[in-house]
């Protein structure tokens, strides 16, 4: 795709990943169509919440406070929700 990626990392301190691509922004009649009706047609928000609820969704993020209210959101919203707080646990 002509990008790059590249790491940094330190043992026991964390990884930082960066990918960089360069590509055309659709336009914005046709970005919302790509979003949400790739693999179902919907056509608002209720819809999205019903295709969703039961999944199952792995969430990781090393902020305490930023996993809980993820987890939480999505929970709420009908999905099972599974949660590591780094990539190790991951």
């Amino acid at each position: 795709m002509g990008g790059s990626i590249s790491v940094e990392s330190l043992p026991g301190q964390g990884s930082q990943f960066t990918v960089s691509i360069s590509f055309d922004i659709a336009p914005e009649d046709t970005l919302a169509d790509q979003l949400l009706h790739k693999h179902h047609q919907v056509d608002n928000k209720e819809q999205v919440l019903e295709i969703l609820a039961g999944k199952r969704m792995l969430v990781v993020e090393d902020n305490a406070f930023n996993l809980k209210v993820t987890h939480d959101i999505l929970k709420r919203n009908g999905m099972v929700v599974l949660t590591a707080e780094d990539g190790q646990q991951c």
